[in-house]
């Protein structure tokens, strides 16, 4: 399953430098190597991606996040500048979930949705279409979905076709006239009646 990503806006993040310790393999956090005398703090990056080299190198990226160096950690580089394109301060869009399928009841899923580590719906095959603001869980910044797939058989398959698709989308949206417009997306998730597994899925996406 593809993750929905949109851009993020740089942050400044500060790496304190410790006594030395000796390591056996290079750490290279956003294409800068982390020398042994340097250590990460308090820090926590959504939706990162980790590679080992042939040499047992660690290569980490996280999109959204500048690497600068400072002498204690009580002291700001003195070159970080805030970034131009920083998100907001507060979320400006609303947000919503919307749950659909081709026909109610075929795909048999119950699809749980999280958003920043918080439960906001349960998104059941034998609902009617749900819609849901669900601004007040998105933060300003980097935001966390993870959605979990039960398959729910009960006593019978009811299908076993790809074409029955159960989908969850999470996205900006605005309201006319008595309905709600999904003008931008960020996350798209489907489960179809001819998967019978289990799923979990997390995405990240930038909030405006």
């Amino acid at each position: 399953m593809r993750s929905s990503r949109v851009g993020v806006a740089p942050l400044i993040l500060c790496l304190t430098v410790v006594g030395s310790t000796a390591w056996a393999r290079d750490v290279y956090f956003n294409g800068v190597k982390l020398e042994s005398n340097v250590v990460l703090r308090n820090q926590t990056f959504p939706a990162c991606e980790v590679r080992f080299d042939a040499s047992g190198n660690v290569y980490i990226t996280a999109k959204g996040y500048k690497v600068a160096l400072s002498s204690s950690g009580n002291e700001a580089p003195s070159t970080a500048a805030p970034a131009a394109d920083e998100p907001p301060a507060k979320v400006t869009k609303r947000y919503w979930l919307i749950g659909t399928q081709t026909k109610r009841g075929l795909v048999q899923y119950d699809i749980d949705v999280f958003v920043n580590g918080s439960f906001v719906k349960r998104v059941r095959s034998g609902d009617d279409k749900t819609v849901l603001d669900v601004t007040r869980h998105i933060r300003p910044g980097i935001n966390a979905v993870k959605v979990i797939a039960t398959k729910n058989l009960g006593n019978r398959r009811a299908s076993s076709s790809p074409q029955d698709v159960m989908e969850v989308v999470v996205g900006e949206g605005v309201v006319g006239a008595g309905t709600i417009t999904i003008d931008r997306p960020v996350v798209t998730y489907r489960r179809s009646a001819a998967e019978m597994g289990n799923f979990s899925d997390t995405y990240s996406f930038q909030s405006r």
